[in-house]
């Protein structure tokens, strides 16, 4: 019975790894889900946002504030968000294997890494 209570919480560990680990057993819905897990989707669509903030505060210190705006702008229209995220897709398929990807994702749905994500999105 003693056995039963240790190995049961282990083994019921292992199956929700395996299964979590399992549901993404490709190299590219592995890299699709660390995108996702990790941040960096969000993080990308937020660049945009970002591009405004950072023109609204050099416009008041610039010399050229007419100038700066448009370039700002053009900037801000260029950046192709769809083209970023294929690009990194490609970008992280070519340099990962599915070990390391899986080794990754395993941290991400760990309760610390959990957390860690979670007072990011906090403190923002």
């Amino acid at each position: 019975m003693k056995i039963l209570r240790v190995t049961l919480p282990f083994l019921l560990l292992f199956i929700l790894v395996f299964i979590d680990n399992a549901s993404a057993a490709t190299h590219e819905e592995m890299v699709a889900k660390y995108i996702e897990m990790s941040g960096i989707g969000e993080m990308l669509k937020s660049i945009p946002g970002e591009m405004d903030s950072f023109a609204s505060q050099k416009n008041l210190t610039s010399k050229h504030p007419d100038v700066d705006g448009k370039v700002y702008q053009l900037m801000k229209e260029s950046f192709d968000l769809i083209q970023t995220e294929k690009d990194l897709f490609a970008y992280l398929l070519r340099n990962t294997d599915q070990k390391y990807l899986g080794e990754i994702l395993q941290w991400l749905a760990s309760p610390v890494a959990k957390k860690i994500m979670n007072e990011k999105v906090n403190s923002a």
